[in-house]
């Protein structure tokens, strides 16, 4: 029959008792042996407890913007060092969705549909500390753009960007308030100017822009139905 019972936590001398309290996060050392009512001492035994406070440890990586069609795979990092992870749970809205698709780390997405896609991830350790991380990114419409002329020629006057959508989407939808070339809104001062939207046609003035190399990337950028719009060419310039 145990008499008495004697403890040590993490090295420090033993003390008689049955209870203890850990107040530090960490792994414990305990080691602890009893004495009968005859003084039979029973050799030590150790036991290591897991004291953890600390959240687990999340992160995932994505761009802002992605391409209509593009395979995306969902990668995220996640790690506890003390109790472990129990649990993990990644969920993915599509636009305009309100319930999450549930999703396992490193699967690929097909971002089919043009919009705002949520992505919610939380990780819960064997201590029942949880995290949770929200990311979100744009789907846009891939445009073909064409700049008239194709060389500019000095810095006077007007160009003209000629944008051309994938099967499924008009130009009569595209919202000349928003549109911008290189972050310079388009020309919109009359009615002209919004009809020519409607077929796909916007107008800039040259003097907004820096023509300073042989060549300019010009990324125009505009919504349709409140979808974004993305499109890039490169043109001459000839001084």
């Amino acid at each position: 029959m145990v008499a008495r019972t004697f403890y040590s936590i993490d090295g420090s001398d033993y003390i008689e008792g049955t209870s203890f309290t850990i107040q530090t996060e960490g792994i414990h050392t305990v080691s602890f042996y009893s004495v009968d009512a005859a003084g039979n001492i029973e050799s030590a035994k150790t036991a290591y407890v897991k004291i953890d406070k600390t959240i687990p440890t999340l992160s995932m990586l994505l761009s802002g913007e992605y391409k209509l069609g593009t395979l995306l795979q969902l990668n995220y990092n996640v790690s506890d060092n003390l109790s472990g992870i129990a649990s993990e749970k990644m969920l993915v809205f599509a636009p305009n969705q309100t319930t999450g698709v549930i999703m396992n780390n490193g699967s690929t997405l097909n971002l089919d549909k043009p919009g705002v896609y949520k992505v919610v991830i939380t990780a819960t350790d064997a201590a029942g500390n949880s995290y949770t991380i929200e990311r979100q990114f744009v789907v846009y419409i891939p445009a073909n753009i064409e700049v008239t002329s194709k060389v500019i020629k000095g810095n006077n006057g007007v160009f003209t960007v000629r944008v051309d959508l994938p099967t499924g989407y008009s130009t009569c939808g595209l919202d000349l308030n928003t549109a911008k070339a290189n972050g310079v809104s388009a020309l919109n001062s009359n009615n002209g100017y919004y009809n020519q939207a409607k077929i796909g046609q916007f107008k800039f003035e040259r003097s907004d822009f820096s023509w300073s190399s042989s060549e300019v990337v010009i990324e125009f950028r505009c919504y349709i139905n409140g979808y974004l719009v993305i499109g890039q060419t490169t043109v001459k310039v000839q001084k």
